[in-house]
């Protein structure tokens, strides 16, 4: 298969808008996009360091700053962004939008503009990628596998919309991207955007809302700036809009017609909507620390009509008709749901934060289910970050960081459920088959279900330059591994070292990573280096994924 490339026109454009960096540009205001490699991580370092208002709980992104226009209608240039991906062997793919889960060579571009006024903004930033999406080898793969484990993965994946493969022909997507049309009044905004949103403290995963998956045309009603009341801050957020499906199937293969599998069903095709609300508070007696909670509902188009007894706010609704039985609000028994509370607790003297986000798949019982299992169904995101400021300036820091993502199933859930159940893994659901997804992609963590990611983070910062060193265990659908693969051997783990950077030059952000991944047992396929040696080292497989892009800040910071 031939490689795919932007066409020279795009690239002609581009070289354009470089070029258009060395013109120095008044504006002040500054939207911070999710899809500009560390931006976000920017301006959260410099809430660390003192430097940006410690009000802000960065809990709900995107976030705008000097949003003060009085007078008029303001012009804006929205970043430029380009970004390039190549990964040798097995996609690599996480907080990356509109890019897919593919090996080989594909590109990203984004750019727009906006305008501003007092009482409205309009913000027009669309994206495109184009993908080689080279084929590689997925689950139908493994050679050792008996038909039997083919049965079970199709149960699995039956009920989520997360494909192996995008198709087998090179991939083209353009959206929407990150724009928006809202009314201002105040401290709230409202309107419709197809902007990603990040919900939650996480800074490498969040398990409602992140920038996995690209985002999708949605209502909204926000809180644009916090709230000052006479006992805090608020923030918050309420959205609804329509999921897509993908349209491929989860992996080569998996259709009845080709392995005999009578059990696969094939998804309903029909869009999803989606309801989500969160509110974040900062007490007015404790500086630094901010406490939110977050609830989100997805149901099929259909379900939401008055004669099926759906909702159109299920966020809402009661979950339980009775706080002391086990009856469920029957409106919402064809509705995937999930919560979630979080606290960020900022030590600005220390340069440092801690941060946890705890959250629920669907609802417990009664109140006293979540105190004698408060690890049922459960998910949950641990996170520590500190900066060490250095040199005569104080310019310079080191920074530290650490987060444990756990997704795969706990005891309790395994138990209460019967065993290690398929169809009521995160992300998946029984009725809403597709998951929690949107054209593919996971809408919350990007490991998606039943996985786990420790991260280890060190790098030398100073303003936007940053040089670091990232070590990572990504453990795959260790759901999946307990209920079929058993072998301890078997685990599907990788191992991940990333060299990465932020260089600014003018008002470009060039931004690197270059990621080696030691696959153990790809596929949990466990191949022994010695068959006589039951505790032998497997035969492992080497990835490497590589990114290089730049931004164009037109508004740098």
């Amino acid at each position: 298969m031939k490689k795919i490339y932007l066409s020279k026109k795009i690239y002609i454009i581009f070289i354009f808008f470089l070029g258009f960096t060395l013109v120095d540009n008044p504006l002040q205001s500054q939207n911070v996009v999710l899809n500009v490699p560390e931006w976000k991580d920017y301006f959260r370092r410099e809430q660390l360091l003192g430097r940006v208002d410690a009000n802000i709980s960065f809990l709900n992104l995107p976030l705008h700053f000097n949003d003060t226009i009085q007078k008029g209608v303001k012009f804006e240039l929205m970043p430029l962004i380009f970004q390039q991906q190549y990964t040798s062997l097995h996609p690599d793919s996480k907080n990356d939008g509109l890019m897919i889960p593919a090996t080989g060579y594909q590109a990203y571009l984004s750019a727009g503009f906006a305008l501003r006024s007092r009482y409205f903004s309009f913000q027009f930033m669309p994206e495109a990628v184009s993908a080689e999406n080279k084929w590689h080898a997925g689950y139908d793969g493994a050679p050792k596998f008996r038909p039997s484990y083919f049965l079970f993965y199709g149960l699995t994946m039956a009920n989520i919309d997360a494909p192996e493969h995008f198709g087998i022909d090179p991939y083209y997507k353009v959206n929407w991207g990150q724009s928006h049309f809202l009314f201002k009044l105040g401290a709230v905004a409202a309107g419709i955007s197809s902007e990603n949103r990040w919900w939650g403290p996480g800074r490498y995963n969040s398990l409602l809302l992140s920038n996995t998956a690209p985002g999708f045309l949605h209502a909204t009603i926000h809180s644009k700036k916090p709230i000052q009341t006479s006992i805090g801050s608020f923030e918050f957020q309420i959205i609804s809009g329509y999921l897509q499906e993908s349209g491929f199937e989860p992996f080569k293969g998996l259709s009845s017609t080709y392995t005999g599998n009578p059990y696969y069903r094939p998804r309903n095709q029909e869009k999803t909507y989606l309801n989500g609300a969160m509110l974040s508070y900062q007490p007015k007696w404790l500086p630094g620390f901010f406490l939110g909670a977050a609830r989100t509902a997805q149901q099929y188009k259909s379900n939401i009509k008055k004669e099926t007894g759906g909702l159109w706010l299920p966020v809402f609704a009661k979950w339980r008709n009775n706080q002391k039985t086990i009856i469920f609000n029957p409106r919402l028994l064809k509705t995937n749901l999930f919560s979630t509370i979080y606290a960020r607790y900022v030590l600005e003297e220390e340069n440092a934060e801690f941060y946890v986000e705890y959250a629920r798949d669907r609802s417990t019982w009664s109140s006293w289910a979540y105190l004698m299992s408060p690890e049922f169904t459960r998910a949950y995101i641990l996170g520590f970050q500190k900066f060490i400021p250095f040199g005569k300036s104080g310019n310079n820091a080191f920074q530290l960081g650490v987060e444990i993502t756990q997704i795969e199933k706990s005891k309790d859930t395994r138990l209460l459920q019967g065993g290690a159940q398929s169809g009521y893994d995160w992300y998946q659901d029984l009725d809403v088959r597709q998951g929690y997804t949107h054209q593919g992609q996971f809408l919350g963590a990007g490991i998606g279900n039943g996985s786990n990611l420790y991260t280890l983070d060190i790098a030398w910062v100073k303003g936007m330059n940053k040089i670091g060193f990232k070590a990572e265990r990504f453990a795959h659908n260790m759901d999946f591994f307990y209920w079929v693969i058993k072998d301890f051997r078997s685990a599907w783990v990788d191992m991940r070292g990333t060299l990465y950077g932020s260089i600014p030059i003018k008002k470009a952000l060039f931004h690197f990573e270059i990621t080696g991944i030691d696959n153990y047992n790809y596929q949990y396929y466990f191949k022994t280096k010695d068959p006589n040696n039951f505790f032998a080292d497997g035969d492992n497989v080497f990835n490497l994924s590589a990114r290089l892009g730049v931004s164009i800040l037109f508004n740098k910071p």
